[in-house]
């Protein structure tokens, strides 16, 4: 009877203070991604960005022989809803050439690296951590 006379005041105590916090509808992605970029970037600034790009499909390069970089890629695909995603595996191909020619990148809205090198030919784009993401130029 002590023992529950002494925990159970603490015990609320706890629980009052971590229910208090209501999380919102993107808590999961949000915490995932400021842990996987390093960067605080919530899940509404990205599907914001995809918002304004053109009806055009989601390049996501990522690296399936790594984690961070595949999980990265699979929430970006999730966001970037209800633009049409292909994710392509880095590590299957032979070279940057390849990836990019087989899907010609100038018909993407954007192309997304998670945890991924930009090859040099694809120009600097925006940075959020480890997500890399640039925009091609609207064909003409």
């Amino acid at each position: 009877m002590a023992l529950i006379g002494i925990s159970a005041p603490q015990i609320c105590r706890t629980i009052g203070a971590y229910s208090s916090r209501s999380p919102n509808q993107y808590y999961s992605t949000d915490r995932f991604l400021r842990f996987s970029t390093g960067a605080p970037l919530s899940s509404e600034t990205l599907m914001a960005f995809f918002g304004v790009l053109p009806s055009k499909p989601a390049l996501i390069f990522i690296s399936k022989t790594d984690r961070r970089s595949f999980l990265l890629g699979m929430v970006t695909a999730y966001l970037a809803a209800p633009h049409p995603v292909r994710l392509l595996d880095v590590t299957t191909a032979q070279t940057w050439n390849d990836l990019l020619s087989r899907d010609d990148s100038k018909k993407m809205a954007v192309l997304v690296f998670c945890g991924v090198a930009r090859p040099r030919s694809v120009p600097i784009g925006k940075r959020f951590g480890n997500l890399e993401i640039f925009v091609p130029p609207v064909e003409q």
